[in-house]
């Protein structure tokens, strides 16, 4: 093997340096043109994405050992209502301060009145705050929003098989 500087003119143009290099002098050549054929291959993208199409949830193959445990929950177990959590923090306050308390249940009462929401469960729900629903530095609290809708235990896994029977 000899150094780049020892090859003879023929035995440069063969290296992959040369080929990378002619590459890079092309490509820079038609910069103008590749970024209009880039442009041009993304449009369809653009056009979903205007149209607010969404990609539907992949569906599970019933031959696949996922595709029968999936089955086999959705036969066994037992419907359940739908649900999702949220976080609610404050920077200064303490989830145990009463001011943080009443903004946890003004920011709740939207959801409360939404006539698809069962249930929100917080913190707050018994005489003490209880622990499990509280982060672990006192500024976090989780809310857990169960809704009317209910599934199966595949489903409740799934936030988007809810948006595709019941849009929110």
């Amino acid at each position: 093997m000899s150094f780049p500087w020892e090859r003879t003119p023929d035995e440069r143009s063969f290296s992959m340096s040369g080929v990378l290099e002619g590459w890079g002098r092309r490509v820079y050549r038609l910069r103008g043109w590749l970024l209009i054929l880039s442009l041009f291959s993304l449009a369809p993208a653009f056009v979903v994405v205007a149209k607010g199409a969404r990609a539907p949830a992949a569906p599970v193959l019933a031959s696949t050992e996922s595709g029968r445990a999936a089955d086999l929950m959705s036969r066994q177990l037992a419907d359940r209502p739908i649900s999702f959590d949220l976080i609610l923090s404050h920077p200064t306050l303490r989830a145990t301060d009463p001011a943080f308390k009443a903004e946890v249940k003004r920011a709740l009462q939207v959801l409360r009145d939404d006539p698809r929401v069962e249930r929100i469960r917080t913190a707050y729900d018994l005489d003490l705050p209880d622990q499990a629903f509280i982060s672990r530095d006192g500024h976090r609290i989780r809310a857990v929003v169960e809704l009317k809708h209910r599934g199966s235990a595949v489903e409740s896994l799934e936030f988007s098989s809810l948006r595709a029977k019941k849009p929110l």
